[in-house]
């Protein structure tokens, strides 16, 4: 988790790689989903009348959309490539999903949308039908991104002070002494 020089000192230009970008994105969409793994592990564990079970999960909760948000604002830079639908099975029926599709150097995000912009972009991507969204967190987190670079990442996206640059510019860039 400890991040590289070079990344400090890129990110204090405003700049970043694309696959550091991605590694980025990624660690925080994995917290995120060690997080929703968790409150399942917790509301299975501890009988409902625990206390500690309401506030760990209340925790666990707060952290999940935490990241869920930091994602958000991260996908901003990105363009989708595509549409998913899920068709899930429940005791009730059968529930469709609806969510946009991101790639970016190897890993796959989703986005969830309703129906109306679903069908508002149809035209515009190709649609894939999934049977299973659900992906298990990474649970040995050494080899995430840092929380810290991850949230400063967030920051500059959120004021629009940062530039995603591909990973061959990265010695040229370093040599330059500009800012954006």
């Amino acid at each position: 988790m400890k991040t590289k020089n070079e990344e400090k000192k890129l990110l204090e230009k405003g700049l970043i790689t694309e696959s550091q970008y991605a590694r980025t994105l990624n660690s925080i969409n994995k917290r995120a989903k060690n997080c929703r793994d968790k409150i399942s592990e917790y509301e299975i564990m501890y009988p409902n009348w625990s206390r500690y079970k309401y506030k760990t999960i209340g925790n666990y909760r707060n952290k999940m959309n935490e990241y869920y948000e930091m994602k958000e604002i991260l996908l901003t830079c990105l363009s989708p490539v595509g549409l998913h639908k899920s068709i899930y099975k429940n005791k009730y029926g059968k529930e469709i999903k609806y969510f946009k599709y991101y790639e970016l150097r190897g890993y796959g995000y989703h986005k969830p949308i309703d129906k109306e912009k679903f069908e508002k972009l149809s035209g515009k991507y190709e649609i894939t039908t999934i049977d299973n969204l659900y992906v298990d967190g990474e649970h040995d987190i050494t080899s995430l991104v840092s929380n810290q670079f991850a949230k400063k990442v967030v920051y500059l996206v959120e004021k629009g002070k940062i530039s995603i640059i591909p990973d061959e510019n990265v010695k040229e860039m370093l040599t330059k002494n500009t800012k954006l």
